[in-house]
This record gives structure tokens, sequence and C-alpha cells, in this order.
């Protein structure tokens, strides 16, 4: 039998098995190639209840949870063996099969109420947004935001739900953010901080589900594909890098799946046609964490970029939506935005230049008061 192929298979036929419910060719050839033991279920009750006289040999049967349990170690040490690469494939397998309750799914509410496509009603609420539709800011999920500038900035917005008052955020939220900002801060919106918060900030603004947040992690690694500047946006980590990174799907995760900004926000500025800013106190009371982030390329003809998502980066290690009044200070573009994008919408940067000064005179403060100049 060990010096069988296998085409053992194909000659077997399964005869035995069918016939008398004992392990066949196959099945011996399977566990000689393994390295195990034919498991006891492989052989019909009648010979496992079969009574044999006194003073006949009767062979041991090992017990099934035993050769589980052995099979079992004998793929540990397989596994052990070969590349990191494929230990940490295979123990994600094992982790979400034995903890699936860190994956955050969880049973749909079933909809009773609706019956086809409402009446006299433009975009059905029983379908998801096309891509244009979330570009343009318009479908079933999407409210204008009735605080709009007379300059035309646009300030709309998903629907989030209602915001949390400013007056409730958390004090260890409040340090974290420019204390000049403070002022123009309407309201904020928190997210489950299990690693993938930033993404699920992202996925509640855009698409209205922080719970979908695996959709925009699929984003942005496509997005990071199609155009040459993420190379270097993404210095000194490869794209390769970055997807491995970002396209994370197994609930909680760790630090080696977190967002990066800014990096990760130019992707999702450029896939939205959106403004994407970020607030933040780093190390040494610096503001360097803050950032204004716009579209690198203009994929759909626009004028403008049609939605503007202000995100804070709180205790260094937690992503939050902040609610805006309109036309507030922004920070700086950053300098490599005019040597990324495209030459032929550079000026976009000149509709935030009344608003960038007015970031920097309050920064420029914000230093004095804290011993820089």
């Amino acid at each position: 039998m060990r010096n069988l192929s296998t085409e053992v298979y194909e000659r077997c036929g399964c005869a035995m098995l069918t016939t008398h419910g004992l392990p066949c060719g196959c099945n011996i050839f399977t566990a000689l190639q393994g390295g195990v033991g034919i498991y006891i279920d492989l052989v019909h009750p009648f010979w496992r209840t079969l009574e044999i006289a006194e003073g006949a040999e009767i062979p041991e049967v090992v017990a099934e949870s035993a050769q589980v349990t052995e099979l079992f170690r004998s793929l540990v040490d397989d596994v052990l063996a070969r590349d990191i690469a494929v230990i940490r494939d295979i123990s994600r397998i094992v982790h979400d099969e034995l903890h699936p309750e860190h994956a955050g799914y969880e049973e749909p509410e079933p909809n009773l109420t609706r019956r086809g496509r409402p009446r006299r009603q433009r975009n059905s609420t029983t379908r998801n947004l096309s891509l244009i539709e979330h570009v343009r800011n318009t479908g079933p999920r999407t409210i204008s935001n009735q605080g709009a500038s007379s300059s035309g900035n646009p300030q709309s917005r998903s629907s989030l739900g209602s915001y949390m008052s400013i007056d409730l955020i958390p004090p260890r939220f409040k340090e974290s953010l420019p204390d000049f900002m403070l002022q123009y801060i309407r309201g904020y919106r928190d997210v489950i901080p299990n690693g993938n918060c930033g993404f699920r900030c992202a996925e509640e603004f855009f698409l209205g589900d922080q719970e979908r947040y695996g959709e925009i992690r699929s984003t942005v690694v496509g997005e990071i594909k199609k155009l040459d500047q993420y190379k270097r946006v993404y210095l000194p980590e490869t794209i390769s890098n970055a997807s491995y990174r970002i396209d994370w799907r197994g609930g909680m995760c760790g630090q080696e799946h977190w967002m990066i900004t800014d990096p990760d926000l130019w992707p999702i500025a450029t896939h939205f046609n959106a403004v994407v800013v970020i607030f933040g106190i780093g190390g040494e009371s610096s503001l360097i964490p803050s950032a204004t982030n716009i579209p690198l390329e203009n994929r759909y003809e626009a004028t403008r970029p049609t939605k503007e998502i202000v995100l804070a980066f709180v205790n260094k290690c937690h992503y939050i939506i902040l609610e805006m009044a309109p036309d507030c200070p922004l920070p700086s573009i950053p300098h490599r935005w005019r040597a990324l994008a495209d030459y032929g919408f550079r000026e976009w940067e000149s509709r935030y230049e009344t608003r960038i000064q007015g970031w920097t005179r309050y920064s420029d403060e914000f230093n004095f008061r804290m011993g820089r100049y």
C-alpha cells in the first residue's frame, strides 16, 4: 500500500467501504500519506460492537478524540515549519474560528415595513447607493446641511444620526484638540474603538454605517492601485505592505492594521472627491498631525470637492468625527500635494486659502504660548 501512487483514488472504487463498512484502499492510502491513523467513524458500528470469543486478540481501538488531537498536533508542527506569512494566515483563520465575537457580526434586523419602491420618490431607500450618488452626495442616505456657507463651500455629510454636543465631549478627547478650534466645533460623533476606528469614521460619514468598515478598507486598497502617485504617498512603506495593512476583515485588530495619517487620507479624498481634514496634537504639543487633504485627481469633472469630513485623532490612538461651523479655519495642505496632484486642477488649493490663513494666525499664537517662538 505504501508503494502505491495517487492512482489508488482512480482504481479503488471504495467497494470495501460501501459493501462491508470498512476503510477502503484510498482511505488507507490517505492515512499513510498524512502520517495519521484511520478514524474510528470510518468503521461501521457492526464491526465496532461485534463481540469476539474469549482468547482472541482484540486490537486496541484508539478513541476518536485522541486521533483528532494527534492530527492537530502534527498540523501545528507542520505550520510552525513554514514561512512566517503562512503562520500569520493560519493564525488569523484559527483566531476567527475560536473568537467569532471579535468579528463584530450581528444578526440583521428584518425590515417588515417596506413593500417595493416608494411611490413618487426618485431614489429608492431599499437599495445601496451607486458610486455617483456617493460622489454627488445624493440619494436616500444623504441629508443636506442647512448651515452651508454663503461662499459655496460644501458642508454636506451623510446621515449620521445625531451628533453629540461638544459640551459632552470627554476631557481626554478635548485635551487632544487644538484649543483655538473648540469655538468652531458644533458636535462630535464617536465610533467603536476596536482598532478600525479611522476606517469606521470614514464608513460612517460616506456610507452611513460604521459596521461596514471593511468596505472602506477594500475601497482604499483598490484606490491606491490606480495611481502611480500613491507609490510616493506611502514612502517608505510599499504599496504591497500598505495593502496588507489596510485590507483587514478580522474584526478587532492591533496597531499593524491601524489607519495611518496622512497617507490613508489621500485615497479616501480622491475616491470620494472630498476634503478630508485631520485635527490633533502630537508630541510636545505639536500641531504636526493636523492637515487638510484634498483629491489628487479630478476624475469626476467636478469644479470643487463635494464633501468635507473632519476627523480628530485623540488619545494618540483613536479617531472621532467632528461637526464644524461653516467656513471654519483649516490646517494647511501638505506641500507635497502640488507635486502629486494633476496639474489641471491645482487651483483647487486657492479655494481654501482664506480658511488656511485663519488657521495660520491661530497656530502662530498657539506655538507662541507653547514657547516655540
